[in-house]
């Protein structure tokens, strides 16, 4: 039991990480970030990053269905 306690603690602590992370780079001003080769690969940067929220979201908080985890992000 304490292993996986310690565990999700673990996914909760990269969960809000990660979420402190992409919401920085969200709000950075575009002349702050590396100049982009097309807009396409922005798209996919945030899909990337909020794919990797929601699974480490339910990795975080297991007794959470996928639904309010994504609700969660899309206030988010």
């Amino acid at each position: 039991m304490g292993g996986s306690r310690q565990r999700t603690r673990v996914w909760r602590v990269g969960f809000w990480s990660l979420a402190v992370v992409v919401t920085v780079l969200s709000l950075t001003p575009p002349t702050h970030l590396p100049p982009q080769m097309f807009d396409l690969w922005d798209k996919a940067q945030h899909a990337l990053a909020f794919a990797a929220l929601a699974s480490l979201g339910r990795l975080a908080y297991p007794r959470l269905g996928w639904s309010v985890v994504a609700a969660a992000l899309l206030l988010h």
